[in-house]
């Protein structure tokens, strides 16, 4: 019995897996990569630099900066260094005013407390 030569060029016209399988690949260490430039941005933020930046962003960034206090740093699991830099982020915006700065400096209190 001999082969069918169609059987072969129905193979050779589907796609691989191969290729289909590469690119999520790819995207996934493209977003990884963005992923830790930003966080190395943020994580060791130069407090001139976050000062330059427009009234309206740095307000955005209190917001988000405080919710992150907030809702990721309240309670026993917290992320220690994590938590350590959003309060210093939050000391260093001038619209961080005094119930920001004091939650700000209880959340570096608490982390001083648990080393």
């Amino acid at each position: 019995m001999q082969p069918d030569p169609s059987d072969g060029e129905a193979d050779r016209n589907r796609p691989t897996l191969v290729w289909r399988s590469r690119v999520p690949i790819a995207l996934s260490f493209g977003v990884a990569a963005i992923a830790l430039v930003l966080w190395l941005v943020t994580s060791r933020s130069d407090p001139a630099a976050l000062r330059q930046l427009p009234p309206g962003e740095r307000a955005a960034l209190v917001e988000r900066t405080l919710s992150n206090l907030r809702e990721i740093c309240r309670g026993g699991g917290r992320p220690r260094d994590f938590c350590r830099d959003q309060a210093r982020i939050l000391l260093d915006l001038p619209e961080c005013r005094s119930a920001c700065q004091a939650e700000a400096r209880e959340e570096l209190m608490a982390d001083s407390a648990v080393k």
